[in-house]
């Protein structure tokens, strides 16, 4: 029991560390809009690598997050549609006497 709200909290905490930083890097965004957006054209420069690298390993979790609770149930769902849609395809022919003399044919004609 005791080990179980030790894991739970870790997880809180983990949970709640995550949002911070990205929260961090939001509003540390829009101070640098806000800088950016004051300063004169020649003065602007594009964001460094180092920081461009550190906002996408802080967002990379959240995005591979957004990617399962959204993507995957819709891929799964058209998977599952177009399975049955092939599954009763092929029953509906192979229900019909010249299709399924057709196959019978060419099966007996392949193992001749």
């Amino acid at each position: 029991m005791e080990q179980r709200r030790k894991k739970t909290s870790e997880d809180i905490f983990e949970i709640f560390l995550r949002q911070a930083v990205i929260d961090s890097v939001y509003r540390e965004a829009e101070q640098y809009a806000a800088e950016m957006a004051a300063l004169p054209d020649e003065a602007k420069r594009p964001l460094s690598r180092r920081g461009k690298q550190t906002r996408r390993l802080c967002l990379r979790e959240d995005r591979k997050a957004r990617f399962k609770r959204k993507i995957l149930p819709w891929l799964k769902r058209t998977a599952w549609g177009i399975c049955i849609v092939y599954v009763a395809l092929v029953v509906a022919l192979l229900c019909t006497v010249p299709v399924r003399e057709a196959v019978i044919d060419v099966v007996t004609g392949w193992f001749k």
